[in-house]
C-alpha cells in the first residue's frame, strides 16, 4: 500500500493561484479575439481575400477550442478544491475521534 501525505491548505492555495493564471489566459484570449476575427485582406486580389478568410476561420476555431479548454480547467480547479475540502473534513473527523 502506498503512503500519501497531503496538505489541504496547499491544495487550496494552488487552486487559488491557478485560478488567477486561468483568468489572465481567458482575458488575453478575449482581447485577441476582437483583432483576430476581423482580419482584413491586405489587398484586393483573390489570394489576399482567401488568406484573410482562413485567418478569421482559424481565430474562430481557436476561440472554440480555448473555450472548451477553459471548461476543463474550471473542472480541474473544482476537483482540486473538492479534494482539499474532503481532506480537511477527514482530518477534522480523525482529530475528533483521536480525542
Amino acid at each position: 500500500m502506498s503512503f500519501v501525505s497531503v496538505v489541504p491548505e496547499a491544495l487550496t492555495i494552488a487552486a487559488d493561484e491557478s485560478w488567477g493564471i486561468g483568468a489572465r489566459i481567458v482575458a488575453s484570449g478575449v482581447s485577441a479575439d476582437a483583432v483576430t476575427t476581423t482580419v482584413v485582406a491586405p489587398g484586393a486580389d483573390d489570394v489576399s481575400a482567401r488568406v484573410a478568410a482562413r485567418l478569421r476561420a482559424q481565430a474562430v476555431s481557436y476561440r472554440e477550442v480555448s473555450g472548451r479548454g477553459a471548461v476543463i480547467f474550471d473542472d480541474f480547479l473544482a476537483s482540486l478544491l473538492d479534494s482539499a475540502a474532503a481532506y480537511l473534513t477527514t482530518e477534522a473527523d480523525n482529530a475528533t475521534r483521536a480525542g
